[in-house]
């Protein structure tokens, strides 16, 4: 829906102004963990508060651009 439609949109802004890594922090108990792994980022580690510390390379492909 709309959040994947904005985060689609974020992720391909910042590959189109040369970004080549993106982190950010998500609790490990949230349901925007699972919806951050399907799209591409990929977990780095668990912060002694409980965050989950993600990452994602603008330069592959989101779902559906296949």
């Amino acid at each position: 829906g709309h959040g994947s439609r904005l985060h689609d949109a974020m992720v391909g802004g910042l590959r189109n102004a040369g970004c080549t890594r993106l982190w950010l922090t998500t609790g490990a108990t949230t349901r925007a963990r699972g919806f951050y792994r399907r799209r591409g980022w990929r977990e780095l580690a668990v912060r002694d508060d409980g965050e989950v510390e993600m990452v994602r390379d603008p330069g592959v492909a989101l779902p559906g651009e296949g």
